[in-house]
């Protein structure tokens, strides 16, 4: 088929999120402006909507969340009718856990001893327990609930089939027919003499953001007497043991039952680039001697560093209010996990996962971009520019309206906006924490940079910087107000640096147009010069000067006569007029001129 740009294709579609992302459509002949939609068929909860052309080769949908396949789709264009399929990703496993701490609330084991509670992190399990199944080495695990929609499962295993160790196989997710295909995500066992842990893993991963991990234990036999088990970290400087999950106490009710153990990544002061490892201690204590002489355990550990992003600026950062405008977002640092460019959730490296569900990692492979509290899916291009389609004008905000932008990396590392801090997480050295530019700007008024007005562009006033809508900024020697003002000269003109939405004058001044001194300054001819420049050491000059000039003033009164002395004074009088004049005009001339006139000002006052 043949379109404006000549022959047009698809060459291939890519993968959605079950929580929804945008649907990349990747062909020739595409027009950038042309209109363009897509439907969906047989599945009517699922649908496409605002399409765009990016580019010659390139189309962009958001698609809504769902599950599945091989979904149809058909693809209408000016002159250019096509059909093809999609898929949603498929599930994918990050970690399980035996009875896990997940928002800070310990889910409850069965009454039933034979039934153990599972939780498996991940991404892609979709909104519908009723087509999940779940089989941990065969054994199936029943009670399937989404605890969190597409990240978090809860299931129950009969472990009467087997000991501990029979739970150290594959876990297999089945989500509409679709099954994971990681098979490096086990439950892993380790017994001591006497006691039974349970670890996602060969070590606990925590991150330098504070991010949780768990395991759990449990006694092989009825203890004699209660049995403690008490946990400390050798290093907590890297990670700490929760207080009130640091300890298991076992009796001859709750022997069999997995307790749990709650562990937490320290803040990295320094933000090093470096992960840290630790161990976690395990002290049993008991009345019970066959527990009592238990070797003590020892679990490895690793607190990951986390990547922080790094912000520069969008473009375009003029937003209509109905959004879906594609934005260059620039900076440093924008992460990528699994060799993803879209942003899917088919990472296999199993890194920097939020499995705890307290808000301190991602689920995704690429960064999350939130404007005000929408998050919208990225499109990573490099590790220095990401892409995303603006959203519609969030809610509680009103035209015109400044909306603060916020990233995300997979592993946690965030940057937002606005603030005012210099360096800080995520932010390179000396480099404002958050700029202008590191917002969007929602406007109905002139989108136009260079230009402003409400109704109609006009052009930019002098004095200003016009940013688009009805804005303009003052340059150097020029303030106003507000940014819907127009820009004013200043007096003297050194004192205005210029400014952006927030009116701001040069160090000494303040008030409109920046024309008074601030508090610890005082008028120096028409600068504005700070008290603490003038230590009671320099008038000591003036003051031996003036006893000299008033002395000599004296001597001519008595020697010389009345003509002549007429003549000095008037001479004198012209020098002192002319000093007035020179310190007044001292924004206009040189620095050396400015020396010669302050020095004849000692002289002559």
């Amino acid at each position: 088929t043949s379109g404006s740009n000549g022959p047009v294709g698809i060459i291939s579609v890519g993968m959605v999120n079950t929580a929804g992302s945008l649907l990349t459509i990747t062909g020739y002949g595409f027009t950038v402006g042309d209109s363009v939609s897509v439907s969906i068929s047989f599945h009517p909860g699922i649908v496409a909507s605002s399409c765009s052309v990016l580019n010659a080769t390139v189309i962009l949908c958001s698609v809504s969340p769902g599950t599945g396949a091989s979904i149809p789709f058909t693809l209408s264009m000016p002159g250019f009718v096509t059909s093809s399929q999609f898929s949603y990703y498929s599930p994918r496993v990050a970690s399980a856990s035996w009875g896990i701490l997940t928002n800070s609330t310990l889910y409850a084991q069965t009454t039933n001893s034979t039934y153990q509670n599972i939780l498996i992190t991940g991404s892609n399990f979709g909104t519908d327990s009723s087509i999940i199944f779940v089989d941990i080495a065969a054994v199936v695990c029943t009670r399937i609930t989404l605890l969190r929609p597409h990240t978090l499962i809860s299931c129950y295993v009969d472990v009467s089939q087997g000991t501990a160790s029979l739970f150290a196989g594959h876990i297999s997710v089945e989500v509409d027919s679709q099954t994971n295909l990681d098979n490096n995500m086990n439950l892993l066992s380790i017994q001591s003499r006497d006691i039974v842990l349970f670890i996602d893993g060969p070590l606990v991963v925590t991150s330098e953001l504070g991010k949780k991990a768990f395991f759990g234990l449990s006694l092989p036999r009825v203890p004699l007497a209660p049995v403690t088990v008490r946990f400390t970290s050798d290093d907590p400087s890297a990670a700490v043991v929760v207080p009130g999950f640091d300890e298991a106490v076992f009796t001859q009710q709750n022997w069999n039952k997995v307790l749990t153990i709650a562990i937490a990544g320290t803040a990295d002061a320094n933000k090093n680039t470096k992960n840290r490892n630790f161990a976690i201690a395990g002290q049993v204590i008991s009345a019970d001697a066959s527990f009592s002489s238990s070797v003590s355990l020892s679990i490895p550990g690793v607190s990951r560093n986390i990547v922080w992003p790094n912000v520069l600026q969008p473009s375009p950062s003029l937003i209509p209010k109905n959004g879906s405008l594609l934005v260059q977002l620039y900076g440093a640092f924008f992460q990528q996990r699994g060799g993803v460019v879209i942003g899917g959730n088919n990472d296999t490296s199993g890194s920097g996962d939020d499995i705890d569900g307290d808000g301190d990692g991602s689920s995704s492979d690429v960064p999350i971009v939130r404007v005000a509290d929408v998050d919208v899916d990225a499109i990573r291009v490099s590790s220095n520019e990401l892409q995303f389609m603006a959203p519609p004008l969030p809610q509680g905000y009103t035209l015109p309206a400044y909306v603060p932008i916020h990233v995300i990396n997979p592993d946690g590392g965030y940057m937002s906006c606005p603030g005012d801090a210099v360096g800080g997480p995520g932010f390179l050295a000396g480099v404002p924490r958050c700029l202008q530019q590191h917002i969007l700007y929602y406007t109905a008024d002139c989108r136009i940079v260079g230009q402003w007005g409400k109704d109609t562009c006009m052009p930019c006033p002098v004095g200003g910087f016009c940013p688009g809508g009805y804005r303009v900024w003052p340059l150097p020697t020029y303030w106003n107000p507000f940014e819907t003002v127009v820009p004013g000269p200043c007096w003297p003109p050194f004192a205005c640096p210029g400014h952006d939405r927030v009116p701001k004058c040069g160090e000494g001044y303040k008030g409109d147009y920046c024309s008074l001194c601030s508090e610890g300054y005082y008028r120096s001819g028409i600068a504005c010069t700070g008290c603490s420049n003038n230590p009671p050491s320099r008038f000591v000059p003036v003051l031996l000067t003036a006893v000299v000039f008033f002395g000599a003033i004296a001597i001519a009164a008595v020697v010389l006569n009345d003509t002549k002395l007429d003549t000095i004074v008037g001479l004198l009088l012209s020098l002192q007029q002319l000093i007035s004049i020179g310190n007044s005009a001292s924004a206009y001339i040189s620095q050396g001129a400015q020396n010669l006139f302050s020095g004849l000002s000692w002289v002559l006052f």
